[in-house]
């Protein structure tokens, strides 16, 4: 998330531990471990995504498509999550280019 000087928030944490101050969020583990293998078949998928003036979202025949080619076969819930992992960071980056646009920073 950028924060008013147009840094992300990941940034000011950085710059607070180099200083000394070291904000959990830096240190902890991003997601349960069980859960590594679905984020790296999402980021695998991911960079397949078609792109124009913004990112699309990853279609659902994206991710039969890769499953198929790649040989693993995805449980209902495992793609539903992949399609919502997608949409969550869909309006993440949505929601930051809002932010960028109302403090004029491009």
């Amino acid at each position: 998330m950028l924060q008013p000087d147009g840094a992300s928030l990941r940034t000011h944490l950085q710059r607070a531990a180099a200083a000394g101050k070291v904000d959990p969020l830096l240190t902890a583990e991003p997601l349960p471990a069980c859960l590594k293998p679905l984020w790296e078949l999402f980021i695998e998928i991911s960079h397949t995504r078609v792109s124009g003036m913004a990112a699309n979202a990853i279609a659902p025949t994206e991710i039969e498509a890769w499953c198929r080619m790649s040989g693993v076969e995805l449980s209902p819930w495992e793609f539903a999550t992949v399609l919502a992992i997608d949409a969550a960071i869909l309006r993440t980056w949505a929601k930051q280019r809002a932010e960028k646009n109302e403090t004029g920073n491009t």
